[in-house]
């Protein structure tokens, strides 16, 4: 790419060369979208100096002179940039990199988040925090990118029993109140409704089951309960994908006992009591109720660190 040096000719693309890094790029970002300016632009080492300096191009709204940088960016180098994407991915290069690069909305930022969502997923960060910093990209293409970050990286599966309390008893005694109450203590919580989608679902720590009665109109059958309740690997269906199961604590809230549902179905309605860490009937005295939970949860966090 030759440099142009005629400072009597127009343009709107250029290529721009800027050593005075004690300018922090958020600055240099404020300025530029001030001005409506397109850019890709990061901070780069020299291989030939040594030195430290930004390297960016810039597309302005009109044509103008490379002068009109002259005041802006002060001692820069500016060429026009006579074939753009070259410019780009000159501006792009890993093996100069130090930080960056910042490129404009757009395109290309577009492209530039997809990238660092590929990154950070592949560090393993939560999907709370992946969601936060990408939250754009979630509100548009949710079940794809989730899918991806699956893919990218693969949640290992269950290995663990995990702890199930049974709460019964009739409307408005109290058993989703104390539910709530119990899983507030834990980061994150997933509220399964009443189908058999398990849509959003996504590694929560504690899973609440709430108003179970029959498969029909809950969507959970015997045998979906006793593999949720068990210690071994499961995935759940969300709609058009699947994710592993790796919740440690469920709360079941029903108006009544699962022998009432199960217990024409004997070996299997057994495997489900030995599943089950707690069964309570509501109403209970709150503070016998409050002690009882209180104790059976310092078990369960010492056993399995709840």
């Amino acid at each position: 790419m030759q440099p142009s040096t005629s400072n009597q000719k127009r343009g709107r693309h250029f290529l721009i060369t800027y050593y005075d890094t004690g300018r922090g790029h958020n600055e240099l970002i404020q300025e530029f979208d001030r001005r409506r300016y397109k850019y890709v632009f990061q901070l780069q080492r020299c291989k030939s100096t040594g030195r430290e300096r930004y390297q960016m191009y810039i597309r302005t709204k009109t044509q103008c002179y490379p002068s009109v940088f002259h005041k802006l960016l002060p001692g820069a180098h500016i060429e026009f940039a006579s074939n753009v994407e070259a410019a780009k991915e000159y501006c792009r290069k890993e093996e100069s990199r130090i930080d960056g690069p910042w490129e404009s909305d757009g395109a290309d930022k577009k492209a530039l988040s997809y990238k660092e969502l590929y990154k950070d997923a592949k560090r393993g960060k939560p999907m709370s925090e992946l969601m936060e910093n990408y939250f754009p990209l979630f509100c548009r293409y949710y079940s794809n990118v989730k899918r991806a970050i699956q893919e990218i990286n693969p949640t290992p599966p269950r290995e663990f029993k995990t702890i199930i309390y049974w709460f019964l008893g009739a409307t408005g005694t109290g058993k989703t109140r104390m539910a709530k109450e119990l899983t507030d203590l834990r980061q994150s919580t997933y509220w399964k409704n009443s189908t058999e989608w398990w849509d959003g679902y996504w590694n929560h720590e504690c899973v609440i089951l709430d108003d179970y009665s029959t498969k029909e109109k809950y969507g959970v059958s015997i045998t979906d309960l006793l593999r949720l309740f068990d210690r071994y690997p499961l995935k759940v269906n969300c709609k058009g994908y699947t994710v592993e199961f790796t919740s440690r604590f469920i709360i079941v809230t029903s108006q009544f006992a699962p022998s009432h549902y199960f217990a024409d179905c004997t070996e299997s309605y057994n495997a489900l009591l030995r599943r089950i860490e707690l069964l309570v009937e509501f109403p209970q005295p709150p503070e016998y109720l409050r002690w009882s939970l209180g104790y059976q949860v310092l078990l369960i966090r010492k056993k399995t660190y709840f």
